[in-house]
């Protein structure tokens, strides 16, 4: 066993994550509709 947590699920909601290049986060409103 290791002492890295699994990551079984990703939520859809990170999964449209996106990153501007200053490291901001957004989501666009196109891909959570």
């Amino acid at each position: 066993m290791t002492n890295e947590p699994e990551q079984l699920h990703t939520s859809p909601f990170d999964a449209t994550r996106q990153t501007t290049t200053e490291g901001g986060e957004y989501w666009s409103a196109r891909d959570l509709a």
